[in-house]
């Protein structure tokens, strides 16, 4: 699946993913970012389940639907959950960070040559390097093939 069809750069979308997709995040971790990420998601699945099937019945995970449901209904959420959901989204937001700076690294003199008029947002800057794909330097690259590998193992 090409990279720009993956929603990684959002923290609803990776929150939901962990949440809707738990069975995923049980299965058996390579590096402890993904342990962490499992443990992150049990962690929230258990103290917010009550919330979730109270407040956001009727929504189908996947895609940060329960996310986004959380995030709407914070001001109602019970407090272990509550404080599990804003733990959970600065530490996911911490991530976010680490990875677009990581991404910046890898790929920004390829985002200045062939990316420099796209919006950002919607994964407009990946949409534009993937079609971009065959003359990307070997560091954007050698990202691309990275991040492919480690979103197949945390979403399957």
């Amino acid at each position: 699946m090409a990279i720009h069809n993956r929603k990684f750069l959002t923290c609803f979308t990776v929150i939901g993913l962990m949440v809707g997709s738990l069975a995923h995040a049980q299965s058996k971790s390579t590096s402890e970012g993904e342990a962490s990420l499992s443990k992150m998601a049990i962690d929230l699945k258990k103290e917010c389940k009550s919330d979730i099937e109270k407040l956001c019945k009727g929504v189908t995970p996947g895609e940060g639907r329960i996310a986004s449901c959380l995030d709407s209904k914070e001001d109602q959420l019970s407090q272990s959950c509550g404080n599990s959901w804003m733990g959970t989204k600065a530490n996911v937001s911490k991530r976010v960070e680490k990875a677009e700076m990581a991404f910046r690294k890898s790929c920004g003199n390829d985002l200045q040559k062939f990316c420099s008029d796209v919006p950002l947002g919607r994964g407009r800057l990946l949409s534009c390097l993937d079609s971009h794909r065959e003359d990307l330097s070997s560091s954007c690259t050698n990202f691309y093939s990275s991040l492919d590998q480690r979103l197949s193992k945390l979403v399957g």
